[in-house]
Parts: structure tokens; C-alpha cells; sequence
């Protein structure tokens, strides 16, 4: 493969990566997911297992 060829494989994957990245899942803030979580997955802590 040549060096061009080479070069310009790499320029077209790199122009590709940003578009691959833009399907990824929208961020979700700490609270969305605490307000997401059921009642299930939380538990009361033992206080004489505390610090």
C-alpha cells in the first residue's frame, strides 16, 4: 500500500470517528439517575456498621 493511500485511508477514518460518536447515549446527570433507581435499590445501612 502506498504511503498515499495509506494517508488518506487514515484521514477518511478519522473524518468518520465523529459521526460514529454523535449515536452514542446522551449523558444522564447523577440526579436523572438517582430519580431512575426504584425504591428496591436502596437499603437502610446498619448504624453499628458505620464508620
Amino acid at each position: 500500500m502506498s504511503h498515499r493511500r495509506l494517508a488518506l485511508t487514515a484521514l477518511a477514518l478519522a473524518c468518520l470517528l465523529p459521526a460514529l460518536a454523535s449515536a452514542a447515549t446522551p449523558y444522564r446527570s447523577p440526579q436523572q439517575i438517582l430519580d431512575a433507581s426504584a425504591a428496591s435499590d436502596w437499603r437502610t445501612p446498619d448504624p453499628a456498621n458505620l464508620l
